[in-house]
């Protein structure tokens, strides 16, 4: 396609790959790529092994591939005009954050549920310290049914834990429809990105796509502060560590500042891939905005979900809230 059209169509996020996209293409891929050997080890420990970051973990994955191919193109004319590539590159950008925050809402799921649980602490366990309980507690980290909470974590309850079903069916049904409901960003980005070559191209349906995208990212922002709201309530539970939802919320709030930028850029229309008008996102500071408040927040996420031992932090076992993973209340 030639550098100009006689149509308009929303402006791609992050612009074309141009020649200043060289290097922090090449310094992402390089930053991606050095996930790789946490990754092959968190599937390499049976320890850390779960299948709760699959989202995390594939688009960690992809990101190395789609920045090398970014890198390319922004020292190859014809490869930078190439509209295939810019849909592949649209489709992308939006689906790494949602996927993320998928993955965001089963770890909270799995903590919140696993709270919910009642547990009966003998008296030499009581009179244990917190700090020593929680080291021996690693032993049992590979099987969640072995887990006994630290005094530390039921200390506001003399005889151990209440076993609370009604809570627990509650967060089921609200985590429930959060996962449900983020089929919503994911389907209207896909079709977005689907549709975006022909946007490029001719201009159909341009009006439809940039709703799209929009949607799909005002969507996900909405589920990031349901998920920062029930993260901080948890506080108020006093059932466990405040830690791991803090965590959780830090994690959050990283996938905001995407959307936000998404939401602030996504209005833009341009008549050219390769145009340097206001909004067309090729100017210096419109790339400088798109690797600081997009690329980097998402690989720092990433790297934090990875950094620690999700399945122990978190209480998943091998796939999140499983009735088989968690502890069987005690009975009087």
């Amino acid at each position: 396609m030639s550098s100009s059209s006689t149509h308009r169509f929303p402006a791609p996020v992050g612009g074309a790959p141009l020649p200043r996209d060289f290097a922090p293409s090449i310094l992402f891929t390089v930053l991606y790529g050095c996930l790789i050997p946490v990754i092959l080890y968190r599937v390499a420990n049976r320890r850390s092994r779960n299948g709760v970051l699959v989202g995390t973990v594939l688009f960690a994955i992809e990101r190395v591939v789609a920045f090398a191919l970014r890198a390319h193109a922004s020292r190859n004319s014809s490869t930078r005009m190439n509209a295939d590539l810019e849909a592949y590159f649209q489709a992308t950008w939006g689906a790494g954050f949602i996927s993320i925050t998928n993955d965001v809402n089963v770890l909270l799921r799995a903590f919140l549920v696993d709270t919910t649980f009642g547990t009966q602490l003998s008296a030499a366990e009581l009179e244990t310290p917190a700090s020593n309980v929680a080291a021996d507690g690693a032993q049992d980290e590979e099987d969640p049914r072995k887990y006994t909470y630290p005094p530390a974590v039921v200390a506001h309850e003399p005889n151990g834990r209440k076993d609370d079903p009604r809570l627990r069916a509650r967060l089921r049904a609200l985590f429930g429809l959060t996962a449900i409901g983020l089929l919503a960003p994911i389907i209207t980005n896909m079709v977005s990105g689907i549709m975006y070559k022909a946007v490029v191209n001719s201009g159909s349906h341009a009006t439809l796509v940039q709703r799209l995208r929009i949607i799909s990212a005002a969507l996900t922002a909405s589920f990031l502060l349901l998920l920062m709201g029930c993260a901080a309530y948890s506080f108020a539970l006093r059932r466990a560590s405040r830690w791991p939802p803090a965590f959780l919320v830090l994690i959050c709030f990283l996938l905001l500042v995407i959307g936000i930028y998404r939401l602030a850029v996504l209005p833009n229309w341009t008549d050219s891939l390769l145009s340097t008008a206001d909004g067309a996102q090729n100017l210096p500071r419109d790339k400088a905005l798109f690797y600081v408040f997009h690329v980097a927040p998402e690989w720092l996420a990433e790297a934090l979900l990875l950094s620690v031992n999700a399945r122990r932090t978190f209480r998943t076992g091998m796939w999140g809230d499983a009735a088989a993973n968690k502890p069987m209340p005690d009975v009087d």
